[in-house]
């Protein structure tokens, strides 16, 4: 995997090590409560032997090998938050839908 860049209108949750399997099997309870609400997730290291998950909206992979630049309206970026909110609402996840980038190294 290349160095890549997640801009995403959601929340990041850090895990521990322990949940790594059932983020790799897809069967975490917030990957399964994402997909019910038709949510994207994309999970990774950010380094350090940390684990985060990231559940929302992806706006963006940016790096070598994804997109290279961003630019979305603001008006855009209040619908996508309230999208976000309202199926949060719905999928019971308990988190904040916030503008996040998150950075995975190489």
């Amino acid at each position: 995997m290349a160095e890549t860049t997640v801009v995403m209108i959601g929340a990041r949750i850090f895990v521990s090590e322990e949940d790594v399997e059932a983020l790799e099997n897809r069967s975490h309870q917030l990957i399964k409560k994402a997909r019910e609400a038709r949510l994207h997730f994309y999970w990774g290291s950010p380094g350090e032997g940390r684990y985060c998950l990231m559940v929302g909206k992806i706006l963006a992979k940016l790096g070598v090998e994804n997109e290279a630049s961003l630019e979305i309206p603001s008006t855009a970026i209040d619908e996508l938050v309230s999208e976000v909110r309202e199926a949060f609402e719905n999928a019971g996840i308990r988190e904040s839908a916030n503008l996040i980038a998150q950075y995975f190294p190489d």
